[in-house]
């Protein structure tokens, strides 16, 4: 409660100082602390503030919280009091406030001109200068009416300044799309379009038009805006450059210029096919050698056909030779796969393990492997079994290995599940011990009794489900195989 009053009591004093009624905080309401970063914190404020755009939206509030800022630095540069330094950044702290609960108020009651601006200067209506100063002025003018809590006029001026800005964006928009095309029109009619190509001026400035009144109706459809631009610059281009030939004409005599279509017939023809045509009639060279060019698109068009139809033979080639490359490849693959699987099944004898394949796996069912009852460390009478399990590794060159542990379904499952596991855990330890294969490559799972070979109802069934399966993948390519 008594920090409630004292905010109260700094806010109001804040107001009455920002109106020039108080100069002065009471210094007992002012705790000594670090006066550069007081200054520091609000300046940072500050500039938030900025970027949220109050000093547009609460222009008057803000404009105060900067000049504490100003009189906290000026008096931090001084070496003035602490009390004063801090009782100074707690007026500006105070007046930001008060702009962002101006700011709330404007932005309920000028939603559409806030939109509008936004709209205008993303469009970059700022380069339209007093013309944008003016509907920014006017703008400033409602927010400040806003915080002067007049908020009729604020009410009574929002569709006039919304308006100024939405046609400030529009004429932004058309500069940036149409600046261009202007300019060349401009360029024409200084050198005398108006007169010497009067029907293509026309045409020029027709499509201009067509291209101004589509971006009125349709300002934020760019893709179609664009296509009416480029064929608006397309007739200015054509205009300047009609009006230049037109003014390199107009004072030829009727003969000087039909010399100089003919000169330009006559290069055409050299380089289309060396003919001298200039006894032929205009027309008649014209139609010649669009025959002519006619056949030399048809033989260019076909040369890229025949062009296209190589390239498709050239990749079905790539194709198939990398297809006949992966096919030896698995081939050589198989082959050594079954060479070290027929290697390996030599190392173990029937009643110590069997040996299969698996798709592109090698499995080894360890059948002679033994543990004490209820237990996972491995006894001596192992090591012989688990030598030629590690020969065996060692023929497939860095493999990965997966140990499976398995049990019969005496006693909890969850216990069977947990021995299986730590079972498999004692074979992984031992090869990674013995340098068979890094631990990266090797992993160990217990299943339990969940995946039975035999009927867990008779002595021998049981033997069979008490087991460690080695599953080895090779490095090299996949292979296919089975049982």
């Amino acid at each position: 409660m008594k920090k409630s009053l004292f905010l109260m009591f700094v806010f109001l004093l804040a107001t009455l100082w920002g109106c020039g009624g108080v100069k002065t905080l009471p210094q007992e309401t002012i705790q000594a602390v670090n006066p550069v970063a007081e200054v520091d914190s609000l300046t940072r404020e500050i500039e938030k503030a900025r970027a949220d755009q109050l000093d547009v939206l609460a222009p008057t509030w803000f404009e105060k919280a900067e000049d504490s800022l100003l009189k906290a630095q000026r008096d931090l540069q001084r070496g003035e009091p602490v009390a004063d330094i801090s009782q100074m950044a707690a007026y500006g702290r105070v007046q930001l406030r008060q702009a962002e609960e101006s700011a709330l108020i404007v932005k309920s009651t000028l939603g559409s001109a806030i939109q509008a601006r936004s709209l205008a200067r993303k469009a970059g209506a700022q380069d339209l200068g007093k013309d944008y100063q003016k509907a920014e002025n006017d703008f400033l003018e409602l927010t400040n009416a806003i915080e002067n809590n007049n908020l009729d006029k604020a009410q009574k001026n929002k569709a006039k300044v919304t308006q100024e800005f939405d046609q400030l964006e529009l004429r932004a928009i058309k500069n940036r799309f149409l600046n261009e095309v202007r300019s060349q029109i401009e360029l024409a009619e200084k050198e005398g379009a108006a007169n010497l190509a009067a029907k293509t001026y026309k045409v020029a400035k027709e499509s201009l038009s067509e291209a101004d009144a589509f971006i009125t109706e349709n300002r934020y459809q760019d893709d179609q805006i664009k296509e009416q631009v480029d064929r608006a610059g397309f007739q200015a281009n054509r205009l300047l450059q009609i009006t230049r030939q037109a003014s390199l004409y107009k004072n030829l005599s009727p003969e000087d210029t039909a010399l100089g279509v003919e000169r330009l017939l006559y290069k055409l023809a050299q380089k289309t096919s060396g003919d001298d045509l200039r006894n032929w009639s205009f027309e008649m060279q014209t139609e010649l050698m669009g025959e002519r060019i006619a056949a030399i698109r048809q033989e260019r068009d076909e040369m890229k056909a025949q062009i296209t139809e190589m390239e498709f033979d050239l990749e079905y080639l790539e194709t198939k030779s990398q297809q006949e490359q992966a096919a030896r490849k698995k081939l050589a693959a198989e082959k050594r796969f079954n060479e070290i699987f027929n290697e390996v099944q030599g190392y173990f004898k029937p009643e110590e393990a069997e040996v299969y394949k698996q798709g592109n796996q090698l499995v080894i069912r360890l059948k002679a492997i033994q543990f004490p009852v209820g237990k996972s460390f491995l006894v001596p009478e192992n090591y012989v079994l688990l030598s030629r399990v590690q020969k065996a590794i060692a023929a497939f060159e860095a493999p990965q290995v997966v140990v499976e542990g398995h049990t019969d379904s005496t006693g909890s499952k969850d216990i069977n599940e947990k021995l299986s596991k730590e079972r498999a855990e004692a074979v992984e330890e031992y090869l990674v011990a013995n340098r068979t294969i890094d631990a990266k490559n090797i992993s160990a799972v217990g299943y339990g009794p969940n995946r039975p070979l035999a009927p867990n109802e008779t002595k021998e069934g049981r033997a069979i489900n008490r087991r460690i399966d080695l599953i080895i993948k090779p490095s090299f390519v996949a292979v296919s195989g089975g049982k």
